[in-house]
């Protein structure tokens, strides 16, 4: 390293009067820098820092200034690029190396710099290493300024000339190294402002998230006149809107011989306006011949959340057909058995979900499941009670009936009985008496039908095929009505069509 009395500029030395000259350019680009630096109310920082560093390249005469932070890699010490101005693009440029090389020449540099020392060079002070490394970047004069931040080493300020062999001066080195500070200090202040503001941002998105889940909680516990399907519709969409999704689908598992099967049993989608028909096609797959690596994520309960792109091909492909470009799918257990999972799909970006969108979504998938599973018990709640009251209308009726059938036969008995207190010959008595007996036949017949109907629900007993007389039961029937026209002391006449078959055929009850 060489330090010099003399500021040489352009091959020449600066007289006094030029050196004061010089220095006053300096301060006034301090000044102006300052001034830059902290009023930058509506300009972003990098416009900021530009303008105040194009401010000192100009009074300096330098071509780039360089930023360089400390900081370890592999367990060493090293220097890392923050910003980079160029004078060749007039503005912050990206950065064309991220660490310096971890070799001889910068290690020389670190050290001295970590000794609250300048580094002044120019080409006729390098080794033959250094100048093979400066040659890459066109550097001819280099300064380099330490900073230092609460007694700790942050890094450093690099100044390159690409034109001039020169040394920088040594009057103008501590306004050099107020600059550096200066500069440095803007950098650390915009970074905490910036460090906030994300602090900020997380805080509002955990509230807007937890005021989503709030919300649906609330919705599907209330009691409310919506369908399931509008209310899926609604709170499906906040978490849709919270976190970027473009589709949710609710997926039930069920066991098979031939391994875990899934059902798609709910389906929201943006595009559509909200809750939608489930496709066909999802209503029995397996995990092995579709997403065979899910399934090992949710027996381990845990979540798929990636860009499909990374995904196995074969499972990339199969949910790029879909529109996918990222997703999650959350497992959901009931009573601690893997019930089936919900897939958020998002068809534009590309993204890992970030930590607080992955907690909203998990609790999100199991609410929808619960309220997929509580509509579905609701409807067989319904369903069973729609065929409760049918199945007692049907009781009701057939109860009816079948006391209307008994009443015929006791209306025979009690019309004979009647006939029979009445002084009659032998042969009506003996007519009466076996009207009598036929009822009572018949009614202890609709007994035993009753007896085998009560025995229905424990499989007592069975119908067969069989065939009927007819003729036989039409004249018995006669004989039952025309008990109320003797009575009445009237005739009936009646005419059988010959036509008509004597037997048909029947359903017959056989008691077990």
């Amino acid at each position: 390293m060489n330090m010099r009395e003399k500021f040489e500029f352009n091959g020449s030395e600066i007289q006094p009067n030029d050196a004061a000259r010089q220095r006053a350019a300096m301060v006034n680009a301090l000044n102006k820098a300052i001034e830059k630096l902290c009023s930058h109310a509506e300009e972003t920082f990098e416009g900021v820092l530009t303008d105040a560093l194009r401010t000192i390249a100009d009074a300096m005469s330098v071509n780039r200034i360089v930023f360089y932070r400390h900081a370890e890699a592999d367990g060493e010490d090293r220097l890392k690029q923050t910003y980079r101005w160029d004078k060749s693009v007039n503005g912050l440029t990206d950065k064309s190396l991220d660490f310096l090389p971890d070799d001889q020449t910068t290690a020389g540099w670190l050290k001295t710099l970590q000794q609250d020392v300048c580094v002044n060079q120019q080409l006729c002070d390098w080794s033959r290493e250094e100048l093979a490394f400066m040659n890459q970047f066109g550097v001819k004069s280099v300064f380099m300024t330490p900073v230092f931040t609460h007694g700790t080493f942050w890094g450093c300020v690099i100044f390159q000339d690409h034109i001039n062999e020169r040394y920088f001066d040594d009057d103008c080195i501590d306004l050099i190294r107020s600059l550096g500070h200066i500069c440095v200090n803007s950098i650390i202040r915009h970074e905490k402002t910036q460090i906030a503001k994300k602090a900020r941002d997380t805080l509002k998105r955990h509230e807007k998230i937890l005021n989503a889940l709030n919300k649906i909680a609330v919705a599907f516990l209330a009691q409310s006149s919506k369908t399931f399907n509008d209310l899926m519709t609604d709170e499906v969409g906040i978490i849709a809107d919270t976190a970027g999704i473009d589709r949710l689908s609710v997926w039930r598992n069920f066991q098979k011989p031939d391994g875990l099967h899934m059902s798609q049993i709910y389906r929201w989608e943006r595009k559509n306006g909200g809750t939608t028909q489930t496709l066909d096609k999802f209503a029995d797959i397996t995990y092995a011949g579709h997403t065979p690596s899910w399934e090992k994520f949710f027996m381990e309960n845990k979540a798929v959340n990636s860009p499909v792109r990374l995904m196995p091909a074969n499972e990339a492909a199969m949910l790029q057909t879909f529109g996918m470009v990222s997703v999650f799918a959350a497992p959901v257990y009931i009573n601690n058995s893997f019930w089936g999972f919900v897939l958020f799909e998002d068809h534009h970006n590309e993204r890992f979900f970030s930590e607080d969108y992955a907690e909203l979504m998990r609790s999100a998938a199991f609410l929808f499941a619960n309220a997929v599973i509580r509509a579905e018990m609701e409807r067989e709640t319904i369903t069973a009670l729609f065929e409760a009251r049918q199945a007692n209308r049907a009781k009701s009726e057939f109860l009816s009936r079948m006391s209307h059938e008994m009443l015929t036969p006791m209306n025979v008995i009690m019309g004979m009985t009647q006939i029979l207190k009445m002084p009659r010959g032998s042969g009506e008595t003996k007519n009466c008496l076996e009207e009598i007996e036929a009822a009572s036949r018949r009614l202890l017949r609709l007994i035993y039908n009753l007896l085998d109907i009560s025995g229905n629900n424990n499989n007592a007993f069975t119908i067969v095929n069989s065939v009927f007389n007819f003729d036989k039961i039409f004249r018995e029937l006669l004989k039952k009505i025309n008990c109320d026209f003797t009575a009445k002391l009237q005739t009936l006449n009646y005419d059988i069509d010959p036509s008509i078959p004597i037997l048909l055929p029947s359903l017959t009850v056989n008691r077990l």
